[in-house]
């Protein structure tokens, strides 16, 4: 008799769990339904009932009513994305439209429930702009303040939508550009002043050249690939390679100190392969008229070596010159760790 119980109790349990999945599937909708709610608030333009339909890939990012208003704003000015949104996202293509907005699972409810809507991708524009104090605002609200002449600095995050910026210069010079933010993550942001609103520059700063966003990558990248291959005994040291990207070539302090580095790295962490990643924050005049470029590397294991080496990351500031039509390294400052991280963290 007991056995029997208990089979009946099993039994019930068994049938309330499936009319609860089948009822509580139905009541928190499916994947179609959820889409439809997202859209529709979408189109209601109410921060507050978009708000639960959207989930950001930077962690250290809250959503709010307030930073969401600009995606708002952007389907209110384009409808027609909206739409094609909408309709690819039923056929399974939502990330086919704008590339940092995807419709896809973003959570759990009850911690059963699959829970769908919109992952939005943090937005990180490079600045452009030659004040000598500039003030950038977007939409009413101060984001940064910037001094002397920056080229492709790294400001932000922002989420997709559509942003006002607006830049004034101390001395009374200013811009303002409408930018929709929605398909890439480090768009160019060029706040620059025409030359009839440049202020006077006694110093000069306003005056000097800066190397493209382009330029300065290229330059730190070439640097880091030719210490990487280096290290890993792929080449020799290549004198005219290096004669294109240093001052004095191989003969260059901050080249030696920086091979240096990544040899003692490869050593202390018993890596077979050195992997080399790089990052660059955009070219800036310093108070000092020298054109100065900050970036980070991380001294890793190469993807194939099997080791439980830890990825080291640093920050570093390059002094750049301008010699025979091209820009080269001078110097590079003292390391300063900021990351000391598992492989697989």
């Amino acid at each position: 008799m007991r056995k029997k119980t208990i089979g009946w109790l099993v039994g019930i349990v068994v049938v309330v769990l499936i009319v609860l999945g089948v009822g509580g599937y139905a009541v928190n909708g499916s994947r179609t339904r959820q889409l439809d709610s997202a859209i529709s608030a979408l189109r209601s333009n109410n921060a507050a009932k978009v708000l639960p339909y959207l989930a950001v890939d930077d962690n250290a990012m809250p959503l709010t009513t307030r930073n969401i208003k600009p995606l708002l704003t952007y389907f209110q000015t384009h409808p027609d994305q909206l739409n094609r949104l909408a309709h690819e996202a039923r056929r399974g293509d939502g990330d086919d439209v704008l590339d940092l907005v995807e419709f896809d699972r973003i959570g759990r409810r009850w911690l059963v429930y699959p829970r769908y809507g919109f992952k939005l991708e943090a937005v990180h524009p490079r600045l452009t702009t030659n004040g000598t104090t500039t003030q950038v605002r977007v939409n009413g609200r101060l984001l940064t303040t910037v001094r002397g002449t920056v080229r492709g600095q790294r400001i932000g995050p922002l989420l997709p939508g559509r942003y006002t910026f607006t830049a004034k210069d101390t001395q009374g010079a200013g811009r303002t550009v409408v930018k929709d933010y929605v398909n890439s993550d480090d768009p160019e942001l060029n706040l620059t002043f025409q030359a009839n609103q440049r202020p006077a520059s006694g110093s000069g700063t306003t005056a000097t050249a800066l190397p493209t966003t382009k330029e300065a990558d290229n330059l730190i990248e070439d640097a880091f690939d030719e210490i990487e291959d280096v290290s890993n005994g792929d080449l020799t040291q290549n004198n005219q390679q290096l004669d294109v990207i240093f001052v004095n070539g191989e003969q260059n302090k901050a080249y030696q100190t920086v091979l240096q580095q990544a040899k003692e790295y490869i050593g202390q962490q018993h890596v077979g392969e050195l992997n080399l990643d790089v990052q660059t924050n955009g070219a800036q005049i310093d108070t000092k008229g020298a054109v100065t470029l900050a970036f980070t590397a991380a001294f890793g294991p190469d993807e194939d070596d099997d080791t439980d080496a830890r990825v080291r990351t640093y920050d570093y500031i390059a002094t750049l010159v301008h010699q025979n039509n091209r820009w080269l390294i001078q110097d590079i400052s003292k390391p300063t760790q900021v990351a000391n991280a598992a492989d697989d963290d």
